[in-house]
């Protein structure tokens, strides 16, 4: 009995730490490395500009090492605002990981 009980709990906690790098954006959700990886290209391909502008959405968009599963939100109408959200959570993925965000998995939305 105590062993199925540390079996069931051991098997929640670890279920619990693979989703804790996951990020939510409605129906759609990427991995903390996804961001990361997006951030890094976003970078790239706005320089010295801190300011985020569309037409860098679309040059990042068509850029081979974008995350694929990060290719959906490319054609949505606000790309801008969720590749901003992306970009600030990959700034401080810490942050995710305390729930800083809500988008990130495990935290409530307010």
């Amino acid at each position: 009995m105590k062993f199925l009980l540390a079996s069931v709990l051991l098997i929640s906690c670890l279920s619990s730490l693979c989703y804790s790098g996951l990020i939510w954006f409605g129906s759609n959700n990427f991995h903390l490395n996804d961001a990361i990886a997006m951030k890094s290209i976003m970078d790239q391909h706005n320089g010295s500009n801190t300011r985020f502008q569309f037409k860098s959405v679309s040059s990042m968009c068509s850029d081979p090492s974008f995350p694929l599963v990060l290719k959906p939100i490319c054609s949505k109408t606000d790309a801008p605002h969720i590749f901003h959200l992306l970009n600030q959570i990959a700034s401080f993925p810490y942050a995710c990981e305390i729930c800083s965000y809500s988008v990130c998995t495990g935290c409530e939305t307010p």
